[in-house]
């Protein structure tokens, strides 16, 4: 398992005190705060296997553990609701399964 984070590309219009996710022209994706939420699933299962010199079958891959931003429950149970104006940008590193346990709910979209 290696290290893992995200990468921003910045719009072009962001100037020193407004904020954009993209570059709009017309200033409608301005934001006050942003939030990244990295996603994982973790199988412990190769690390066991690495301890006690055993193979691992990488075809049985079955998750674990899920985190959020590195944490795993309990530590992420204080919530921040967010406020109106903040950005919240979600990004996903592993299998589909995460969002099927984890659970996710959006308040609104720029879609």
């Amino acid at each position: 398992m290696g290290m893992v984070g995200v990468v921003f590309v910045r719009p072009s219009q962001n100037t020193l005190t407004t904020k954009y996710a993209y570059n709009d022209d017309d200033g409608s994706t301005a934001y006050d705060r942003e939030f990244a939420l990295l996603l994982q699933d973790v199988w412990t299962v190769p690390h066991d296997n690495l301890a006690s010199i055993q193979e691992t079958v990488w075809s049985d891959f079955d998750a674990n553990y899920w985190v959020i931003n590195g944490r795993c429950y309990p530590d992420t149970v204080q919530p921040n609701l967010g406020e109106a104006g903040d950005l919240f940008r979600r990004v996903f590193l592993g299998t589909v399964l995460c969002l099927e346990r984890v659970g996710s709910q959006s308040l609104g979209s720029d879609e």
